[in-house]
């Protein structure tokens, strides 16, 4: 008597596997991104009744008090920031208000030198009457 082969039952374990590699992956780049967003600023941008109060965004250009320039937490310089900007459409800039006017003009038309395009002053509402 000649009996016909059983069907293989193959296992479905490996979807199960795949879904908890693709769940750590989305939650690692969560955390990640979370994490890299939070930025501490050392500038206090200046007040203007133009536009409404924010925090200032994760990717601007802080400049302090004494001219010193970061990006993205590390130090730079014009010349690096024109390199890194330089695909950049609109690139915020956060000047403290303490800054000399005379300074920051200075470094914003350094930037437009070395091929910045679009630059915005970020500034704070000033809630005073």
């Amino acid at each position: 008597m000649h009996l016909p082969a059983r069907p293989v039952k193959r296992s479905s374990d490996w979807v199960m596997q795949l879904i908890n590699i693709v769940f750590l992956l989305l939650l690692y780049f969560l955390v990640n991104g979370t994490i890299a967003g939070q930025q501490e600023f050392a500038a206090e941008p200046p007040r203007t009744l133009l536009v409404t109060a924010a925090s200032p965004p994760n990717d601007a250009v802080v400049i302090d008090e004494g001219g010193a320039i970061t990006f993205r937490g590390k130090q730079a310089t014009v010349e690096t920031l024109a390199s890194l900007l330089a695909s950049e459409v609109d690139v915020k800039v956060v000047a403290d208000r303490r800054l000399q006017a005379l300074s920051l003009v200075d470094i914003l038309d350094r930037l437009r030198d070395q091929g910045v395009g679009n630059i915005s002053l970020v500034t704070v509402r000033n809630d005073a009457p």
